[in-house]
């Protein structure tokens, strides 16, 4: 679950907030391989075969005259619309429209009938989790075309709407929020959208209330709207409207009045990680030490590989210094695992340049220089990484 926006980025790199990400210029080309799964090549064969025959009695039938082929493009498009065309934008749809006249139709309907197949829901499922892996990456652009797909396959899905919300939100983000205006009625659309076609979304509406507390007022911004949708969680779930109020809190700098909300969620709900870890969060902003790695052993007890808490022994280790080689062990844990469709994952490369602290410490420099250069590699603006590199190299 996302939190909130004014601490430290490195302590909430796993949050949603708008205001906190960074421009990323690395390009990732769609992999095609996944919408041509093994299971649909059946599928695409008779569809091929249904839609060539199609396309050949079509062509007979033409006089070649003005009037046939309006028709026959007519017919084109009554076809496109049927193929449910995943892979194409509108303008490349237009231009294959375009060439079914009479001579080019069953050659156009042919290729169509490659190309143009609904996707499954195992691809569904691929892209979905493509998708998370690029905003792991902060490749928030590349993110987006492909959570858009995903809606598109499942138009209602709940889930799919509120993870576009999240990616749309971050690449304006990245773009420069004040300057994308459309940008953000376009996020706050798709949580809505999240929220309409399932109430009990509470994820979407506590990221809809982060994009309200996130805001300007003139951006549409508003405490109170933030409380109303925190007041219809509590009634669902009061232990996650506690963590929620101590997240605010927390951002706002209230440390002891966010720690006795946390303490009230986990009262409610000792079994939630994301808890323990937002407590660790907070005495590492306090520099309390032995309090922040204890929250943390408490979360992995519940469990042992949850990646928020993995990411944090390492970051609490990096700043504090102590616990240098668990605190290794668990970023490379971290970095080796994929992501969790249930969470949002902590940055890659915020990883790396953690990684990069505790080599150093370790005295390691060469393993250090080459996890900054990792990091950069990963997200060229990770300005931290950048001037640790430089330092190491005076």
């Amino acid at each position: 679950m996302p939190c909130p926006k004014n601490l430290d980025r490195q302590m909430f790199d796993q949050k949603f907030s708008l205001d906190l990400a960074r421009r990323d210029v690395m390009e990732t080309r769609h992999p095609v391989d996944s919408i041509f799964s093994r299971a649909n090549r059946q599928a695409v064969l008779s569809q091929r075969h249904r839609f060539f025959q199609s396309a050949r009695a079509s062509r007979l039938g033409s006089s070649g005259g003005r009037k046939s082929r309006s028709a026959d493009r007519g017919k084109g498009a009554t076809i496109l619309g049927s193929l449910r065309v995943q892979t194409f934008s509108g303008a490349s749809c237009a231009r294959i429209v375009r060439m079914l006249a009479p001579r080019l139709f069953a050659v156009a309907a042919v290729l169509l009938a490659f190309v143009a197949q609904p996707i499954v829901a195992q691809d569904v499922s691929a892209l979905f989790t493509q998708a998370q892996e690029l905003m792991r990456r902060q490749q928030f652009a590349a993110a987006v075309p492909l959570l858009e797909k995903c809606v598109a396959a499942q138009p209602a899905s709940s889930k799919f709407h509120q993870w576009l919300g999240r990616a749309l939100g971050l690449q304006a983000a990245q773009n420069g929020i004040t300057s994308s205006l459309m940008s953000i009625r376009k996020v706050k659309a798709e949580l809505e959208k999240a929220i309409a076609l399932d109430p009990k979304n509470l994820q979407a509406r506590n990221d809809l209330a982060i994009l309200y507390r996130a805001l300007p007022g003139l951006f549409g911004g508003s405490n109170a709207k933030a409380a109303e949708q925190v007041a219809i969680i509590r009634k669902d779930d009061p232990a996650l409207a506690s963590q929620i109020d101590g997240d605010f809190l927390a951002g706002d700098k209230k440390y002891d009045a966010a720690l006795a909300a946390y303490n009230e969620s986990l009262r409610l709900n000792g079994a939630n990680p994301m808890t323990h870890v937002r407590i660790s969060l907070v005495h590492q902003q306090k520099k309390d030490w032995e309090k922040a790695f204890a929250a943390l052993d408490r979360g992995l007890a519940i469990d042992a590989n949850h990646p928020l808490l993995l990411y944090q022994v390492g970051r609490a280790a990096a700043l504090s210094g102590l616990q240098l080689g668990r605190g290794e062990k668990c970023l490379r844990t971290y970095i080796a695992m994929p992501v969790r469709e249930d969470l949002e994952n902590p940055p890659i490369a915020a990883a790396h340049f953690r990684l990069g602290n505790i080599l150093e410490k370790k005295s390691d420099p060469a393993g250090a220089r080459a996890e900054y250069e990792t990091s950069l590699q990963i997200d060229p603006k990770q300005k931290q990484a950048r001037e640790a590199l430089a330092k190491l190299k005076r």
